[in-house]
């Protein structure tokens, strides 16, 4: 279990994050500086930057409990029992009746609704 200490955000992180934006952002800046290169040379410059990035936001403690966090999510999507195709295509077919059936309701909910205020007005 963690403590309060270990989950707050230090001036370390915060600083780390920054140098880590600041990298991706170059990366892009160096891709439209470079606008007369060919785009095989640009291109890597936005995926050095990506990935520079990256690999200094996960050196810090706030990257690490990301990864963490994303790790431990991914644990939780192989619990979810995910619906077959028959459960699925039924669901839909159920979706799309219901769907023509309200929007027939309130298709003559409205013209109802309009023959009565035509009524009252005139």
């Amino acid at each position: 279990m963690t403590t309060k200490a270990e989950e707050s955000v230090t001036f370390i992180d915060k600083l780390t994050t920054l140098v880590a934006l600041a990298i991706i952002v170059s990366g892009v800046v160096a891709y439209y500086y470079f606008a007369d290169q060919s785009v095989l040379v640009r291109a890597p410059m936005v995926l050095a930057g990506l990935v520079g990035g990256l690999f200094v936001f996960y050196q810090a403690p706030l990257g690490k409990r990301v990864w963490r966090f994303i790790q431990a999510s991914r644990i939780e999507i192989r619990k979810v029992v995910w619906p077959t195709r028959r459960e699925a295509f039924q669901t839909t077919i159920a979706v799309i009746i219901f769907t023509l059936i309200f929007g027939v309701f309130f298709w003559i909910l409205d013209m109802f609704l309009r023959w009565v205020v035509r009524t009252f007005v005139g």
